[in-house]
C-alpha cells in the first residue's frame, strides 16, 4: 500500500490529480475489523474535464512509471488500483481533503 500512496501523492505534486481518497474495503479496514479486499479503489479529483476520457491522463502517467493497466485496474506491487473519478460536489471535498495524506 505504501507504493499506492506514495504514486498518488507523486500524482498531487505533479498536477495530474488535485486530490485522492481511498474508499472501499481499503478505507473501511480503518475503522472496523480488516477484512479481506482484492484491490484498492481510489476516489481521484481531476484538474480539468477531460472530455470522455477523463482518466487518460492518470493512465499515461502511471504507464511513465512502470505501472500497467490489468483490467479495470492498474497494477501498483501488489495492489490492482481502480481509479473512480469525483462525480458530484460531495465526492470532490472528500478527494480534495485527501491530497495532503
Amino acid at each position: 500500500m505504501k507504493k499506492v500512496v506514495t504514486l498518488l501523492n507523486s500524482m498531487v505534486a505533479d498536477q495530474v490529480i488535485k486530490g485522492y481518497a481511498l474508499f472501499g474495503a481499503v478505507a473501511q479496514m480503518r475503522y472496523t475489523e480488516a477484512v479481506a479486499t482484492l484491490d484498492a479503489d481510489v476516489l481521484v479529483s481531476l484538474p480539468s474535464d477531460g472530455g470522455l476520457d477523463v482518466l487518460s491522463p492518470v493512465y499515461r502517467y502511471c504507464e511513465s512509471r512502470g505501472y500497467r493497466p490489468e483490467g479495470e485496474a492498474i497494477r501498483v506491487g501488489d495492489w490492482p488500483v481502480q481509479f473512480i473519478p469525483v462525480y458530484n460536489s460531495l465526492s470532490d471535498r472528500s478527494a480534495q481533503r485527501g491530497r495532503t495524506r
